[in-house]
């Protein structure tokens, strides 16, 4: 009569592999999360005019700054605001005349955000 013989390490090796995969698992939907977001994270320079906009992602993880130029001699505004837009949630840049620069920061979670010129003159806006 034949003898059956069992071993242990199918059944090791099954565990194993289970263990494996909860660990891989998470791990590569993190790396996918942050790889993703931190590849679009800085945009422009794109030159606005008076009251137009311009779309720019921000960072998943970490403060995004957009920066406001001004191209003209008045003095003027940029709103930086995050997705969903029209809500009470945004930013405010006031801008110097003639070459002036002012910034901005937030942590808006990697969600677009949508930068508009509220003055008079031109301005030219970027994010990092």
């Amino acid at each position: 009569m034949p003898t059956i013989r069992t071993f242990a390490a199918p059944s090791v090796r099954r565990w194993q592999l289970r263990v494996a995969t909860l660990v891989a698992v998470p791990c590569a939907a993190l790396a996918l999360a942050f790889g993703g977001a931190a590849s679009a994270s800085a945009a422009g320079p794109a030159t606005i005019g008076p009251g137009a906009n311009v779309i720019f992602p921000s960072w998943f993880w970490g403060s995004t700054t957009v920066c406001a130029t001004n191209n003209g001699s008045a003095s003027g505004t940029v709103t930086v605001d995050p997705w969903p837009w029209g809500d009470t949630t945004f930013d405010t840049i006031a801008v110097p005349a003639s070459g002036g620069r002012a910034c901005t920061s937030g942590w808006w979670w990697g969600n677009i955000v949508q930068v508009t010129n509220r003055g008079s003159t031109s301005m030219t806006v970027d994010s990092r």
